[in-house]
Parts: C-alpha cells; structure tokens; sequence
C-alpha cells in the first residue's frame, strides 16, 4: 500500500507542475526547500535560488521529489 501511495502522490505532483509549466511558462520562480525525510542533495543547491519556468528541471518533475516553489508574478505571489 506504501508504494501505491508513493506512486499515486508522484503522479498527482508531475502533472500538477506539468499544468504550472504550461500555465506560467516565462514567469520566475523560486525553489523551496523539500519536506523529504531525506532531500535530494543535487535540490538542496537550488534552495532559494530564483529561475524561469520552463528553463531546466522544475520542483515536483523528478520521480520523488518534495520541493516545493513559490511563484513570482508581477501582481501576486503564488506559493506552491
């Protein structure tokens, strides 16, 4: 059951940031920090660091991954 969770979690989480991606592409956005009981050591660089959705690797594309971002838009701010 742990692993069907895992997976049915992974799946929700990649289309969600697919959506984001599609949505958002151009905007930057900000990488926080993973509530994994063990982040991902290449991720922990990116903690804080601004980027361009749709430039690269994006929290929540990787199987696995916790990290959250927070959405820089001119108006608003979007965390998510």
């Amino acid at each position: 059951p742990r692993q069907l969770i895992q997976r049915v979690q992974n799946e929700v989480i990649f289309q969600v940031s697919s959506e984001i991606k599609s949505q958002y592409r151009g905007e930057r956005y900000r990488w926080l920090p993973s509530d994994a009981e063990e982040p991902d050591p290449e991720h922990q660089l990116n903690y804080g660091k601004i980027f361009v959705i749709g430039d690269g690797e994006m929290p929540g594309e990787r199987i696995g991954c916790r990290c959250g971002m927070e959405i820089l838009t001119d108006d608003t701010q979007l965390d998510l």
